[in-house]
Formats: C-alpha cells, sequence, structure tokens
C-alpha cells in the first residue's frame, strides 16, 4: 500500500472513530427519544401526519438534542439496548404528558353532545385516532390550532429538548433524582384522571347550565300538556340551544383554555426545576420555605 493510501486510511480512522463511537450512538438514542414524543403528540399530527415526515422530522430535532449532552462520555458498547428501551420509554411518557389537554377538550366536546342527545353520533378523530364526538373533534382542532398561534407547541419542543440535559440519554434511570421529589410531583400525578374530568367540566359549564335549563323547561312542558311530543322536539331544541351557547361562549372559551394551558406549563416547569436541583427537594430548610 502506497504512503498516500496509509494516510488516507489513518485520517478516516482518525475523524471517524470518534463519530461512530460517540456522535452516533447518542444521535440514536436521542431519535429514540424524539421519535415517540413526534408520533404520539396531536399538536405535531399524531397519526395523521405521514410519516416520512414524522421520520424526517425527528432526526432535525436530533442534533438539536445532541447539543445539550455535549461533553458527556460513556460506554455504549454493553448498554446500548438498555439505553435505546429506555430513551424509547421516556418519549412515551413525554408524548402521553402533552397528549393530556387534546383528551381533555375531547372529554369537553363528548360532555356537550352526551348533554344535547346525539353522543351516538361517532367519528373517528384524525389526530388522535379514536372515536369522538362532532363537537369533541371541532375542539381537538381548535386546540391544535391554538397550539401553534400562541406559541405553545414551541414551549413543548423546548421542554423536550431540556429534558435531555435532566435527563441525559446515556445515562441510566435516575433512580436516586425520583426518590428525591416523591410528594411534590407524584401528589399531582396521581389524580390526573380526575383533575382532567374536573377541567373538561369547567370549559363547558354554561354549555351544560344551557341545555340543563332546556330539560327543565321541557319537563314542565310535559307537566302541563302531556300531548305534546317532548321527545322530538327536544332533540331539536336542545341541538339548537347547545350550538347557541357554543357560539356565545367560544370567546370566553379560549380564554378559559390559554389561562389553564399557562398553568399546566407553569407546573411542568416547576416539577422540571424540583427535578434539576434534587438535593434542594431534601433539604429541611427548603421545604420550610417553600409557599
Amino acid at each position: 500500500m502506497t504512503e498516500s493510501g496509509t494516510l488516507h486510511l489513518l485520517a478516516k480512522d482518525v475523524f471517524l472513530a470518534p463519530f461512530f463511537d460517540f456522535a452516533l450512538p447518542l444521535f440514536i438514542l436521542s431519535l429514540c427519544r424524539i421519535f415517540p414524543f413526534v408520533q404520539l403528540s396531536p399538536f405535531l399530527g399524531s397519526r395523521s401526519l405521514p410519516m416520512v415526515a414524522k421520520v424526517g422530522f425527528s432526526i432535525s430535532l436530533s442534533p438539536l438534542a445532541m447539543c445539550y449532552m455535549i461533553g458527556n462520555t460513556a460506554d455504549f458498547s454493553s448498554n446500548l439496548m438498555y439505553l435505546c428501551i429506555k430513551e424509547i420509554f421516556f418519549g412515551f411518557l413525554l408524548g402521553v404528558i402533552s397528549s393530556v389537554p387534546f383528551y381533555v377538550m375531547m372529554m369537553a366536546g363528548s360532555l356537550i353532545d352526551h348533554q344535547k342527545g346525539t353522543s351516538s353520533l361517532m367519528l373517528t378523530d384524525p389526530l388522535l385516532s379514536i372515536q369522538d364526538s362532532p363537537i369533541g373533534i371541532i375542539f381537538v382542532y381548535l386546540l391544535a390550532a391554538l397550539y401553534w398561534s400562541s406559541g405553545a407547541a414551541f414551549k413543548a419542543l423546548d421542554l423536550l429538548l431540556g429534558s435531555f440535559s435532566l435527563f441525559p440519554a446515556d445515562k441510566g434511570i435516575p433512580i436516586q433524582m425520583l426518590e428525591s421529589v416523591q410528594q411534590p410531583v407524584l401528589s399531582e400525578f396521581i389524580p390526573v384522571i380526575g383533575t382532567c374530568f374536573r377541567m373538561a367540566i369547567e370549559l363547558v359549564a354554561p354549555i351544560l347550565g344551557s341545555l340543563l335549563m332546556v330539560d327543565v323547561l321541557l319537563g314542565i312542558t310535559n307537566r302541563l300538556t302531556p300531548q305534546v311530543q317532548i321527545s322530538f322536539m327536544g332533540q331539536s331544541l336542545k341541538a339548537f340551544i347547545g350550538l347557541l351557547s357554543l357560539a356565545l361562549c367560544i370567546q370566553s372559551l379560549f380564554n378559559d383554555i390559554k389561562k389553564k394551558g399557562n398553568k399546566w406549563v407553569g407546573k411542568i416547569n416547576t416539577y422540571t426545576t424540583l427535578l434539576s436541583l434534587p438535593s434542594k427537594t431534601t433539604d429541611p430548610k427548603w421545604k420550610e420555605d417553600k409557599p
């Protein structure tokens, strides 16, 4: 082999060896966390977005995630498969958390349709890929548009990328960090289903109240004039009153969604701060000063 060929192979080993030993495993681990998040997040299209677009978007975010792990060194030869499984689990968990507001809106729309008597009319939601009521689908689409118009989508992506500095992809599961924040975080995530149901009722309470008043008036009418077919008259009347109430309350509904969304993002930022400072959560002085 000539001298130029030897130098070429030496330069190839010098420049490509760090890439295959360090950069490529980090890229794979970052992709394992980002892709489940993109796959499950409704504001990113969820299952309605083509797979090629999801993979391309995930690959474009992976180098940004690697910037949060500059300086980390780890041996990927023995535990790469374990780290990939851990990253897929974290990405799935972050995707489920990002989907919670959309399930709240779906639940709110289902409550309205159930009160109207049109709950049997179920359609397939393209974003969530589940059976949902017509108003629930409209609410999910409105929330997706509101996510991008208000900048909440970029905050969610920022939290996704910031999770790589909090939970590095080349490290194992931080058991000690999770044990140090037992009460502050778990006390909020355990009753999440009841909280979602309460938020859904609060969002559509005026509309549900108007439909309940229609039921009361129909009951009084049935007592005064038993010969009137209340069931047929109630279906059309409740559908009209429900849509009219929704049109009148749509602005206040958007304001309430923004307020609850900011509160949700604030809670996530608070929990992120708690997880990033595990030593303070176990300090008695910090617990006394905490409001």
